[in-house]
């Protein structure tokens, strides 16, 4: 007992000096903090109108434990508004496995491109951080009776039950969409993209944003009837160099989105990527070795 005690009061007075920085993604030449000022709500009328009111853009890593993120902020006509928000490039949690069940997990998710962003929605007014410096979140807190100090979240976008649990998130790499209903004419809302995690290979994490009138529903039903919500938005993997998507991409995306209906593209896209990368392993000067960008992971 005594050695134990010795042994505890030794500790103590050594400390610990490990801070787990070098757990933090890297600081990016990108910010990990943006804020794109107001835009104006798109009308979308049908699917021709849908490419001009996507954004693309993309966040880095703030390098520390601050959190991440992006704000944009609207004033309201009084209408429902969508927002849509698509990370960098596609979720499947490392199966494939929708035409035949003895192909699940015959092809491993590509780690190096997961990112998660989780949205978050409300009146600027009782947004606490500061946009372009510091993410914050919709909570205030205020005194009662008792002298108890009681939180109220004030986020007015909820995620539908058919992404994930009522009022939680859709899951990493996912996309996220809430309707906010009904909004107050002539208030300003601010919308936050909160960045969950970076890509692991760049730490830089690109998306795709919708910000439209009317509800979602209204919005899939136009623009994407009957396909996974994966596949509305689409070419938002930009390269970090260029800012342009990324080559080779939106074919992947196109053979992912196939495959939800039933197709085996993806199936036939991942053996030829995993054959591709077989051959250059055996012959590094093969035509597109060392240039073409694999999206099904390696096995």
């Amino acid at each position: 007992m005594r050695s134990h005690m010795l042994l505890s009061a030794m500790m103590a007075l050594a400390g610990c000096d490990y801070s787990g920085t070098d757990l933090y993604a890297k600081a990016t030449d990108v910010p990990g903090v943006i804020d794109l000022g107001k835009i104006e709500p798109a009308d979308i009328f049908s699917a021709a109108d849908f490419p001009e009111a996507i954004l693309y853009d993309e966040v880095g890593a703030t390098g520390n434990s601050q959190l991440g993120g992006v704000t944009v902020s609207f004033t309201s006509t009084g209408s429902s508004v969508c927002l849509w928000v698509d990370p960098e490039l596609v979720f499947w949690n490392e199966s494939v496995a929708v035409v035949d069940p003895t192909d699940e997990f015959a092809f491993a998710d590509n780690v190096q491109d997961d990112g998660d962003i989780d949205l978050y929605a409300g009146y600027a007014v009782y947004y606490s951080g500061s946009p372009g410096e510091e993410v914050g979140n919709f909570q205030i807190r205020y005194q009662d009776a008792l002298g108890n100090v009681v939180p109220i979240d004030l986020n007015e976008c909820t995620i539908a039950s058919g992404q994930a649990a009522t009022g939680g998130h859709s899951g990493r790499g996912r996309p996220e969409y809430c309707t906010l209903r009904a909004t107050q004419p002539g208030v300003d809302y601010l919308v936050l993209l909160q960045t969950w995690s970076t890509p692991i290979d760049d730490d830089k994490l690109s998306y795709g944003l919708v910000v439209s009138q009317g509800t979602c529903a209204e919005l899939k039903q136009k623009v994407a009837p009957g396909i996974d919500d994966e596949c509305v938005i689409t070419g938002e993997a930009l390269d970090p160099e260029t800012g342009e998507t990324i080559p080779g991409s939106k074919e992947f995306e196109q053979a992912f989105c196939a495959a939800t209906t039933g197709d085996t593209t993806l199936a036939d896209y991942c053996a030829d990527e995993r054959a591709h990368r077989a051959a250059c392993v055996v012959d590094p000067s093969g035509a597109g070795c060392g240039s073409r960008r694999y999206f099904c992971g390696d096995e």
